[in-house]
């Protein structure tokens, strides 16, 4: 049916309604019944009649045939959702041959290999030019510190060195024997150093340094309890500079006095718990000096004179067992007495975070400090902790620190606050959660040891007695 410019479009309608029923009636004989849903296809025509609805004059309207011509809701949504699955259908087609095709696989021939060459270089401490660490103040950097890098050239000639063993029992033959003594004992005395190095193509790095030691050192290991005790009297020091891809360091320390340091742990049989302890006793002169430049801008400054002690016990329970991968909980407490006069200035700044201390002291300190970490074979994950110190003497110290630090690779925030003028204190917390270290020493490596490259914290393992 066609409805012409000016027609009323109602009648036109009813016309053609009246038309369809009149056909109905005639084929009832024959049980002709109309389509079902045939009802849902019929314009109101006398809706659009009352209200007088025409076509304008410029225009027809086809209605085509009064049955199946304007399809229902449901068929629209039906017809809809068959396209939307035919095109799902053929996007997914699109995209297999896309990724099945010469030109993708040769693409992958090339990002694949260089995203794998990338990861040591983004992901190693050589890599931001932070594998060599400073002495921390509270653990002794002996010769040999940097033994990670390549020996280029050694002098001892002038270091001597004698080892003895002694053991003693009682008891045996045939009997249970106690082991009284069994410690080696070994002495050095003189001067020696060495000029070490590294150069690798892995991560794009390169590093130099130079160091030495002078004076006498005694080391005694005691097999029995499962200790270790250095002592050292004289000077040692050492400078160093490195360069990898996304930072660069150079460093300086010495030392000279005489100081005696003493590991011990005992771990027990049968599962993954240990105590480790460790103690400290120094008097002379130390002093660091390090800047670095990469993500992370960063100076530090570090003089100390005077005598000081230091007692660590750390613990590590593990959690899970053998299946959680080495998961475990750490706490460390420590104490510390120093006396004399020291002064300390760090700073750092990047797009990731920023960090200020300033600390100037002469006198007496008393510190306690406490730090509780979940760790994994040793390397801490996240952690925090809080130490408070007593001062007797003038001093003030300020410190604020947060962001990633990708020097350290981690992630902390610090902040302390301390001043003393015949007598005062200071207050410290800090949280950190470790980054480029988990993947290096957890995942790739294993467990870190006491001479950890990196300057993050670290729970090492005792030695065994």
């Amino acid at each position: 049916m066609r409805i012409g410019p000016g027609q009323n479009i109602g009648a036109a309608v009813q016309a053609q309604v009246d038309a369809v029923k009149g056909e109905a009636e005639r084929q009832q004989s024959a049980a002709a019944a109309p389509p079902a849903g045939a009802a849902d296809h019929f314009v109101d025509a006398a809706r659009l009649d009352a209200a007088g609805a025409t076509l304008p004059n410029a225009r027809a309207l086809d209605l085509g045939s009064p049955l199946g011509a304007v399809p229902t809701a449901a068929e629209l949504q039906s017809r809809a959702a068959s396209a939307a699955a035919a095109g799902r259908d053929q996007v997914k087609a699109d995209v297999d041959h896309l990724l099945e095709s010469e030109a993708v696989a040769k693409l992958k021939a090339v990002v694949e290999p260089a995203l794998e060459r990338l990861q040591p270089v983004v992901f190693s401490a050589e890599g931001w030019g932070a594998s060599i660490g400073v002495d921390d103040g509270k653990h002794p950097r002996p010769f040999g510190y940097g033994e990670k890098k390549d020996t280029i050239v050694e002098s001892d000639k002038q270091w001597h060195s004698t080892t003895k063993h002694e053991r003693a029992s009682i008891g045996g033959h045939g009997g249970p024997e106690i082991v009284t003594k069994d410690f080696t004992t070994t002495e050095e005395h003189g001067i020696h150093g060495r000029l070490f190095g590294e150069a690798d193509g892995q991560t794009v790095s390169a590093a130099i340094g130079a160091e030495f030691e002078a004076g006498k050192k005694t080391t005694v290991e005691d097999h029995r309890g499962g200790s270790t005790t250095e002592t050292f009297g004289g000077t040692r020091g050492r400078v160093y500079g490195e360069a990898g891809v996304f930072g660069q360091t150079l460093g300086a320390e010495g030392f000279a006095g005489v100081d005696h340091f003493q590991e011990t742990g005992a771990e027990k049989d049968g599962d993954e718990s240990w105590t480790a302890l460790k103690q400290q006793a120094w008097g002379g002169a130390r002093g660091v000096a390090k800047v670095h430049t990469g993500p992370t801008i960063s100076a530090q400054g570090r003089g100390e004179v005077g005598a000081g002690y230091r007692f660590e016990v750390t613990q590590h329970a593990p959690i899970g067992g053998e299946e959680a991968g080495g998961l475990g909980a750490v706490q460390r407490v420590a104490f510390d007495v120093f006396v004399g006069a020291s002064a300390e200035v760090e700073g750092n700044a990047g797009l990731t975070g920023a960090g200020a201390k300033v600390e100037t002291f002469a006198g007496l300190r008393l510190g306690v400090e406490e730090r509780a970490s979940l760790a994994a074979d040793g390397t801490e994950l996240v952690g925090g902790m809080g130490r408070v110190e007593g001062w007797v003497g003038v001093g003030a110290k300020a410190e604020g620190k947060v962001g990633v630090d990708w020097e350290h690779g981690r992630v902390d925030a610090k902040g302390s606050v301390g001043a003393a003028l015949g007598a005062g204190g200071s207050l410290d917390i800090g949280v950190t959660i470790a980054g480029e270290e988990v993947l290096n020493k957890t995942v790739g490596e294993g467990e870190p040891d006491a001479t950890d490259k990196k300057t993050l914290t670290t729970f090492p393992r005792p030695p065994k007695p």
